[in-house]
Order: C-alpha cells, then structure tokens, then sequence
C-alpha cells in the first residue's frame, strides 16, 4: 500500500495526531453494509455493489470505465453521519473506509486500484457558506491507457482541500 498525501491533508493528520494506518474507526451500520456488500462487475468496470447504477451509455473505452468508476465509486461520508461532533469525523470515517475498500479490492482482484480521499472543513463568506465541509472517498481500477488523465502526479494542485491517495 503506497500513501500519498498533499501538505492540507498531512497538516490536518498531523495536527489531529491520527494515524489511519495505525488506528481503526467504526464506521457507521450504512457503510459497513457498504464494504460487507462487496464489489461488482459492470461492463469492465468494478463498482460498489450495493449502488444504484446509472445509464452509462457505451463504455467502449478504458477512458470512459474509469470516468465511470470514479463517477459512480464517490461515496460523500456526510451521507451517513448526520451530526458529527466536529468535522474531523468526516475525515476519520473517510479514511478508514478508504483503508478498508482498498484491501477488499486488493483481495478480490489482481489489478492495481486508486482510492482517494478528499476532505474539506466548512468556509463562511461572511454570514454565508461559500463550501460544505464532507469527505469523499472514490475508487477506480488504474488503467495503464489513460493513466496520464488520472494519475494526480501533483496533489499539491488541490489548494483548498486535504487529499489522500492510496495505491
């Protein structure tokens, strides 16, 4: 398991002092059903099993399976925690359902696999809210012919969010 990380995200570890690898979370009953469902195979593409599926028209490309992938696999963690006691939950929670899909997809398959982990704190413009705080975790299989659109080499391009890789 290769981890990278841009500097939001390892400031935010690091200020937290939580270790993902080494420290486990509980995810809630909805997730767990999530990871416990397992993986399908749609059209060449591996997707949650438990999602619903939209129409996605002619995957007649490596391309066009993971833009499917990364579409469907993007599981907001605001979904299943309605009250955090803070923020952070969401990215505790995130990270270790990132941890567990990879090792479910490790298993089940010989392919390489890409998960990542994107986490923001909320952002007041004034009295507004200029961005939502969440975490969202996506997945998709690499594949080599269009690896170059999907590879996020610079993870220091996202300025405004954490961003953890697992591969």
């Amino acid at each position: 398991m290769n981890i990278r990380t841009n500097k939001i995200m390892s400031q935010t570890l690091g200020e937290r002092d939580h270790d993902f690898k080494q420290q486990s979370v509980t995810l809630p009953d909805e997730l767990k059903e999530l990871v416990d469902s397992g993986i399908a195979e749609e059209q060449g593409c591996v997707l949650v099993k438990d999602f619903q599926y939209s129409e996605p028209g002619q995957l007649d490309s490596d391309l066009r399976r993971t833009e499917y992938e990364e579409f469907i696999n993007a599981i907001h963690i605001s979904d299943y925690i309605s009250e955090p006691s803070e923020e952070f939950e969401y990215l505790k929670v995130g990270l270790e359902l990132g941890k567990q899909i990879y090792n479910r997809l490790t298993q089940q398959y010989s392919s390489d696999f890409r998960v990542t982990v994107s986490f923001s704190e909320t952002v007041y413009a004034g009295h507004e809210i200029d961005t939502y705080g969440d975490c969202v975790v996506k997945f998709h299989k690499v594949r080599p012919s269009c690896e170059d659109k999907f590879k996020m080499d610079n993870l220091e391009e996202f300025e405004t969010e954490g961003v953890l890789v697992i591969e």
